[in-house]
């Protein structure tokens, strides 16, 4: 890995043709991705890490890895909303370091607590979801 740069898995808005993936548009795309735990949205998704349930292979969130340096980094830290070394509201999100499905440590924004009114994804992916609830017209649907 290039020194100052992490990887970062985006499950949302951060992933290529979304609003916000301007954010990380001239990082290093390095894939698709998995990781254990649960994604939710009202609009916009909450992805909540288990790493406790890879061994049950339960549930994993869809998403893409991108090598990111450290300005883009902070980027994406604001707008996440994340503060590097503060403690955050349990239903913010946070940047932890987690696992992906094949192993590989990433970096991630996750929520302790969705919002209550969010909605379980069980597909795991944002994609799905955003394509279920604004079909595109491309596809004859209205």
């Amino acid at each position: 890995m290039k020194p100052g740069h992490v990887i970062l898995f985006v499950y949302g808005t951060l992933m290529k043709g979304f609003g916000n993936h301007h954010c990380i548009a001239t990082s290093e795309f390095l894939g698709p991705a998995q990781v254990p735990g649960m994604l939710y949205a009202n609009g916009l998704p909450y992805a909540r890490y288990d790493g406790g349930m890879l061994d049950q292979m339960m549930s994993f969130i869809q998403g893409e890895l991108y090598l990111v340096d450290e300005v883009t980094l902070r980027r994406c830290d604001r707008l996440e909303g994340y503060t590097p070394g503060m403690k955050q509201n349990p239903d913010w999100y946070y940047r932890l370091q987690v696992d992906t499905k094949d192993g590989y440590p990433v970096f991630m924004y996750h929520v302790e607590a969705p919002p209550k009114h969010a909605e379980y994804i069980p597909t795991g992916s944002y994609r799905v979801y955003r394509d279920d609830q604004y079909p595109r017209a491309s596809r004859g649907t209205s």
